[in-house]
Order: structure tokens, then C-alpha cells, then sequence
């Protein structure tokens, strides 16, 4: 497939003279630069708009705060305009817009909505996309496209000659191409080509082929894992020592230190945070719908026969829950949220963070280094967790300060991120606390609970609290004081971030590897699991990532079957290792991890939770959604209530679509009959059956890379692709003799079950009073209809299901209208 159009910031090669066989279209952003064809200097200023001709050599002099946008139309795109050989496209705004000013409007406009198009599309070359690459060609055609002023005369030979050779350079660079080879097909003596190449280039012949191979090779060290050898051989260069000689004398690096430097996530300053805006401010006020093309929609038969026996779920995903820190456990917050989820949904595990933080007052010393222990806010903690029918996941973090290696602060809560300072005092404090718990609450608890040390290894040496290998030694070390309290403690690990998972070789690998060769292999591995790849590639644009402190450094994922694709991975590895999968925990996991992610607040939750559960229901012992409330001290609280936290609750106790969901999904039968895209079905051993349908839609390019392009605290559909309505139409075999049907529905959208939205309707206030947080607590459940139905009445139901949304329908069997 061609990618029909390219968005480029600020391209390199600009700086140096310019050659493209393509169309290209150049919109200053913000600031002044000097654009520089045909031997003419002109300035342009925020706002101006210039296209370029394929087979025009050109030069930006951009300064140091100017950004320009490049559109760049592939030959395929172009190729309908039939515009011929004596016709070119002169569009400039310096010189045409005074007069013709609403054609320059309208071309921005046009741009920028192509650009918000392809941003919301999957893929770049959609029919979507093609009407509007069509629409800003055609208006080019019709209203820019003029006769070339130099047809027929003898400049206008000496053109055509300058595009052949270029197009002869750029097509051929790999080749050893010579300044004698090109002037023997042109029938020109050598000086005279040279002479004339710098003439009209601006720039020698060889040069100019050096730069157009040196590009190349920044290409290919960027995109490929080739040597540095191979990569000058593959771009023209006789001998590595050429190659890295002249590279250096171009990039004024080597080509290792280049490819090391520029795959590097550089850090964005705020012109590139706003940069986007720019742009989509001449977007049209008009949506999609508004241009003439209605609504998406598709429809969907789903044939199942529920008489069959089905497969015997586990509900794994009521496993575990999560909340923040442990000392937000003994809040009245937390505690009154806990209670209400346990009641409503009910599930077997919690885990959290920082049981071994300051704040619990667990661990200090004397002045002479003597351990002092005080389980005090421990047990208060494990006894209200156990009260409501909840073990704890035992994570061993963070350090206490006394017993802390120096370490950088992360969270605004005080955390102490280093390795102990001591690791025989290390040893002594989690034999001392195992023992107080088996004291306190019994042998055969304790061993139906489960122990964790430490938690982000990886994420949290990256930011120098400590080198890899000394996590791996706590790891073993904790181990190994676990069993010796008791062979039966159940121990996991490495609670890694799954962006590492990906890495052929890397951390998770080398752990594995350490605990086999060690004999201390985890009995579950312990995953946190966010949907980002180390090292996956994008296609099109290069985007910067926005850096914040409410999230780790990580691009969300466009693979809309993450977690599938993880769990393949992982367990392809482990049966080619050791031929067997270990239990697998996701002992967190969330969309993204943003905590300032303002899509956790809409019915876009609710749909990413149904699809990522269904999708992969019970193939792991645990799904611990991150987290149960927006009541979390590792940042700042937010003043708003909805900030986009990851929370089911918001601080004030008010449920989201998320919650409401799982409440849903917790309706699920016993059988599954029958599982695919958007549908889960299953039944109970009374008859009734559950039909639980899901329309997710992910989220788009740009806000992947967290641009708020057009999201903010009242409009948050900007952050996803565009999405299409279904209408399933359900025929079900097995239910033949059911003369009348009893169906309940219940659904989730943006117009039912959405807090946020609700919150919205009210005015979305940024303070809410007592009166509204009730309000918001009782209003805000998911629509309900209940319906008797004859069954030929049933067969002709259609359920229509909106973009980011759920429905769950329950169907019995009734004795009589």
C-alpha cells in the first residue's frame, strides 16, 4: 500500500538544497524563514503557504523559533491531475493572497483537515483519506494551475536536462555513478556539465551525489539494524572509511554516535508541545458529518447455538484489585470505596504500593543501628482488608530512608526508590515482618496470600536509583528469606513493566535467566501491564512524544490486540524455554500510563475494559485494573474532579463508566457459548443467557504521543480514531421452544452510565458541591430496558451500539405474555 500523503516538521534536508519528486506543500507554522527556487530569495512569514513542483530544487533558511509544515503528495496521489509537461502549479501567498484571499483560506482549512483525517484514520491510504487528498489536488488544479512561463524556450531544455539528472542521481545514488557517465548520456563534455550542474544546482555534481547518499544512509541507520559497513556499501561509498569520513564531515558526528543520538527520544520544549495547534486552528468548525458524509455504521449477524455445553469460566478478572499506596488504605476514602466494590462486584486480592514506606512507620533504628519494627499501621491495614474479604498481594517497596541508598525523587509522595543501603538488615526485615504475619494471622492465611519484591524494576533504575543487577540480588535475596520462613510462601516476579517484555534478550529475558540460575524462580510472574513497545516503529510523520510528570516516558501502543500479542509472546518464549507457561499475574494494567489521561473519565473506558477483558478472558489468574480510585498520592491532586485519573471511583466517591462495567461484566454466566469481534456470550446453569456486546474504538496518532489536539476538559472524542455505529442483529439457536422472551438490556455510552458526561451537562463545574456529588453518586447508572418479547419479535430485534460503548443483555425464558 502507498502512503498517499506525509506530514513532515521542520524536514532536514530543507536546510541543504532540496530535490523532491514529489508535490509538496510548505505552511509556515509560527516564526520567519527565507525560501530559496529557482535562484529567488523570497521571505516567508507565519501563515504563508507556497507549493512546490516535483523536480524543483529548493532551500529553506529557516530561523532558529520558525516551524514549517511539509505536505508531501506521493506520485500516486498526483497522478490524476493530468496536468502534462507544460503545466505547472504557482501557488504562493506572498504574491497571490492579497488578491485572492479566500482561496488561501480555503486551501488551509483543506490542509488542515487532511491532516485531522489522517490522524483519526487507521491507515493513510483509506478511501476517506483519498477524498480529501483529492479535494485539496483538485482545488490546486483548478484554481493554481498554470502554463510554465519558460515552455518551449531554451531555459526551459535546460530544465528538463537539470530534472533528468537529478531524478538520475536520486534513483541511482547506490550505483558508481560519475560526473563522465552522466555527461556522456546527456552528450556534454565533462567540463561543460559541471560548470553547468553548479550553475544551476547551486552545487557541485559530486556534492550534491555525496548528500543524496549521506541522507540515505541517516535513513537506513535509523530504520535498519545493519552495520555501519553494510550501510555504506548499500548507499554508493567504495570503502567504510569513505563512508564514515564523509558522513562525519556532513553530520559532524559518526555515523555510530548519529544512529545512537538520534534514536534517543529527544525531550520536546513547548513550541513543539503547541505545535499541532498551529495547524488545527484553519481546520473547519464543520465535523466529518458536516462535509456530506453521514454516519459510519456496519452491520453484524451473530449465528450462535447457546445450546451447547460451553467452556466453564473462571472470572479471573474479579482476581485482584489495586489501590494507590498502603497508607491510603486506612483512609475513609479508599476504605468506604473498597466496601462498595467488594458488595457490588467482590473480588479475592488487593495490592498496592509502599507498605514498607515512611509514612507506615514499619522499620527505623537506634543510634547504634539497631532495627526497630512497629506493625502497628500494618495490621490495622491486613485487618481491614481481611474484614471485607480481601488477602493482600504483599509487595515488599519502597525502602525505608534509613535503610535506603541514595535515590531521586519520582512521586510527590516521599518514596524512597534506592536499594538497601544494608542487605542484611534488608534480610532481617522481611524475615522479621513475614514472622510477625504468620504470628498474627496464621500459617494457612498467610500461605493463601502472595509476596512481590520490589515493583518496576526496570522503570525505576532507568531514572539512576540503581543499576539492574542490584534489583536482581533483592530479588534473590527476599527469595530466599521468604522460603525459609516457609517452603509455601507463594513468591512472584519481576512486576515489570510490559514495555520491556518486547525486547529479544532484554531485562525480562535476563531476569528469567538469573532466577533459573539462581533457583529462584518466581511461582507467578507478576506483569504491569500498559500497552507500549519498546522500539515500535511508526509509520508516517514523526510525532514527539509530550514528556509530563504524571507519566512514565512511553508511547502508547497502536496495536489494538496488545495484551493478546504480549500473551502470545510470553508464552511462546516460556514453551520453547522450558515447554510449559507459567500462571501469569497482570498484577496492574490500564490503557495508558498517564495519569492525566482525559480519556479515563468518559464511556471510552468502559468499552476498553469489556473489549480487553473478553478478548482474553481467563488466559491469565489475575487482571488487577490500576486502580480503584483517583485518590492516589503519587502526584498532586487535581482540582477538578474529573482530571482523568485512573481510577473506577473519583476522589469524591463518584462512580465512572469503568466501574459500571465491571458491574456488568459481573453478571456473566458460568458457559461461554460463543466469543468474536464485539461479543461475548454466555449462559447459566438456569437458563438464562448473557450477551455482552462492546464497540471499542483506540485512540489516534497524535494523542498516542499525548497531544491534546482539540481535547480538553468538556471535548474528549478528539482523542480517538474514527469510529463507526454497529447494529448486531442476534440469531440464536437453542431457544426454539421459548414462545415468549424476557429481555433485559443494559448499556453503557456516552449518553447513559457516563458520569463525565452527566458532569458535563451540569455546566462542568470545577468545584462541585455536596448536592452535585450526590447528584452525579445517583444518577449516573447505566439505561435500562426490560421487554417481553415473542420470539418472533426477538428474531427481528436489531441492537444499535455507538462508538465507545457496551450493552449487556440478559435473556430468560417467560411462561406467557
Amino acid at each position: 500500500m502507498h502512503e498517499l500523503v506525509r506530514f513532515i516538521l521542520n524536514e532536514e534536508e530543507e536546510r541543504q538544497l532540496h530535490w523532491s519528486g514529489n508535490l509538496n506543500m510548505l505552511l509556515v507554522l509560527r516564526g520567519e524563514c527565507a525560501f530559496s527556487c529557482h535562484g529567488e530569495l523570497a521571505p516567508m512569514k507565519a501563515g504563508d503557504l507556497w507549493v512546490v513542483n516535483p523536480l524543483c530544487l529548493y532551500q529553506i533558511l529557516r530561523e532558529s523559533e520558525a516551524d514549517i509544515l511539509t505536505v508531501s503528495f506521493s506520485k500516486e496521489a498526483t497522478e490524476g491531475m493530468k496536468l502534462g509537461k507544460e503545466w505547472e502549479i504557482f501557488c504562493r501567498s506572498d504574491q497571490q493572497e492579497e488578491n485572492d484571499r479566500e482561496a488561501f483560506q480555503e486551501l488551509r482549512r483543506l490542509v488542515a483537515d487532511l491532516f485531522e483525517v489522517c490522524v483519526k484514520e487507521k491507515k493513510n491510504d483509506s478511501l476517506l483519506v483519498k477524498s480529501y487528498v483529492c479535494r485539496i489536488l483538485y482545488f490546486l488544479g483548478e484554481g493554481f494551475a498554470v502554463k510554465s512561463s519558460l515552455e518551449g524556450g531554451t531555459e526551459d531544455h535546460s530544465l528538463e536536462r537539470l530534472s533528468r539528472i537529478l531524478r538520475r542521481i536520486h534513483e541511482d545514488y547506490a550505483q558508481p555513478l560519475t560526473l563522465k557517465q552522466v555527461a556522456e548520456e546527456e552528450y556534454l563534455s565533462m567540463n561543460y556539465l559541471s560548470r553547468y550542474f553548479q550553475k544551476k544546482a547551486g552545487i557541485g555534481f559530486n556534492q550534491y551525489l555525496n548528500q543524496v547518499r549521506l541522507q540515505a544512509a541517516a535513513g537506513k541507520l535509523l530504520d535498519t539494524a545493519l552495520s555501519v559497513t553494510e550501510i555504506g556499501h548499500l548507499c554508493g561509498f567504495k570503502d567504510a572509511t569513505q563512508f564514515i569520513k564523509r558522513f562525519h564531515e556532513f553530520y559532524k558526528m559518526t555515523p555510530v554516535k548519529f544512529r545512537n543520538q538520534m534514536l534517543v527520544q529527544k525531550e520536546p520544549d513547548e513550541r513543539e508541545q503547541e505545535l499541532f495547534y498551529e495547524l488545527l486552528k484553519y481546520k473547519s468548525q464543520e465535523t466529518i458529518q458536516g462535509h456530506g458524509i453521514r454516519e459510519r455504521a456496519r452491520s453484524r449477524k451473530i449465528n450462535v447455538d447457546v445450546s451447547v455445553k460451553g467452556k466453564r469460566l473462571r472470572h479471573h478478572w474479579k482476581t485482584l484489585v489495586n489501590i494507590g499506596f498502603a497508607k491510603e488504605g486506612l483512609s475513609a476514602v479508599i476504605q468506604n470505596q473498597l466496601r462498595t466494590i467488594q458488595k457490588e462486584i467482590g473480588f479475592q486480592y488487593i495490592h498496592f504500593h509502599g507498605l514498607l514506606d515512611d509514612d507506615m512507620m514499619l522499620y527505623r533504628e537506634e543510634e547504634d543501628g539497631t532495627p526497630v519494627y512497629n506493625y502497628k499501621y500494618t495490621d490495622m491495614l491486613f485487618d481491614f482488608f481481611l474484614s471485607i474479604g480481601l488477602k493482600p498481594y504483599v509487595e515488599l517497596s519502597f525502602m525505608p530512608s534509613v535503610l535506603s541508598k541514595e535515590s531521586k525523587k519520582i512521586f510527590i509522595k516521599s518514596v524512597n526508590m534506592g536499594m538497601p543501603n544494608n542487605m542484611e538488615k534488608w534480610c532481617g526485615l522481611v524475615r522479621n515482618l513475614t514472622v510477625h504475619l504468620m504470628e498474627r494471622y496464621g500459617e494457612e492465611e498467610v500461605l493463601s496470600w502472595r509476596f512481590i519484591p520490589w515493583t518496576g524494576p526496570v522503570s525505576y533504575s532507568y531514572y539512576g536509583n540503581y543499576e539492574i543487577t542490584e534489583y536482581f540480588e533483592l530479588y534473590r535475596k527476599s527469595f530466599e528469606v521468604l522460603k525459609l520462613v516457609h517452603p509455601e510462601i507463594q513468591v512472584g516476579g519481576p512486576a515489570m513493566d510490559s514495555y520491556y517484555i518486547w525486547e529479544d534478550g532484554g531485562f525480562y529475558e535476563q531476569f528469567i535467566e538469573y532466577t533459573e540460575r539462581t533457583h529462584c524462580s518466581p511461582e507467578f510472574l507478576a506483569i504491569d501491564l500498559y500497552p507500549s513497545k519498546k522500539g515500535e516503529k511508526e509509520e508516517g510523520e514523526e510525532i514527539v512524544l509530550i514528556e509530563t510528570p504524571e507519566a512514565f516516558s512511553r508511547v502508547t501502543s497502536w496495536d489494538e490486540k496488545y495484551i493478546g500479542h504480549l500473551l502470545d509472546r510470553l508464552e511462546k518464549y516460556h514453551k520453547k524455554r522450558d515447554g510449559k507457561v507459567p500462571e501469569i499475574v497482570f498484577v496492574e494494567w490500564n490503557s495508558t500510563i498517564w495519569q492525566r489521561d482525559l480519556t479515563n473519565d468518559t464511556s471510552f473506558k468502559a468499552a476498553y475494559i469489556a473489549k480487553s477483558l473478553l478478548e482474553n478472558y481467563d488466559r491469565v489468574s489475575a487482571f488487577g485494573y490500576w486502580g480503584l480510585s483517583d485518590y492516589i498520592e503519587e502526584v498532586a491532586p487535581a482540582q477538578e474532579e474529573f482530571h482523568g485519573g485512573f481510577g473506577l471511583f473519583t476522589c469524591q466517591s463518584i462512580k465512572k463508566s469503568g466501574y459500571y462495567c465491571m458491574e456488568l461484566l459481573a453478571k456473566l454466566g458460568d458457559y461461554m457459548v460463543a466469543r468474536g469481534d464485539g461479543y461475548f456470550i454466555t449462559k447459566k446453569i438456569s437458563g438464562q443467557i448473557q450477551i455482552f456486546l462492546y464497540n471499542c474504538v483506540h485512540f489516534n496518532k497524535l494523542y498516542r504521543y499525548r497531544h491534546l489536539n482539540g481535547v480538553d476538559r468538556t471535548h474528549r472524542t478528539g482523542a480517538f480514531l474514527d469510529g463507526e455505529r454497529i447494529r448486531y442483529h442476534l440469531l440464536l439457536d437453542g431457544i426454539g421452544d421459548w414462545e415468549f422472551i424476557k429481555m433485559r438490556e443494559y448499556t453503557i455510552s456516552e449518553k447513559r452510565g457516563s458520569s463525565y458526561e452527566a458532569w458535563i451537562k451540569m455546566g462542568a463545574p470545577s468545584s462541585l458541591s455536596a448536592e452535585e456529588v450526590l447528584y452525579l453518586r445517583q444518577s449516573t447508572v447505566p439505561e435500562y430496558q426490560c421487554m417481553l418479547l415473542s420470539n418472533e419479535e426477538f428474531r427481528q430485534t436489531e441492537l444499535a451500539l455507538p462508538p465507545q460503548s457496551v450493552k449487556l443483555i440478559l435473556l430468560e425464558k417467560a411462561d406467557s405474555q
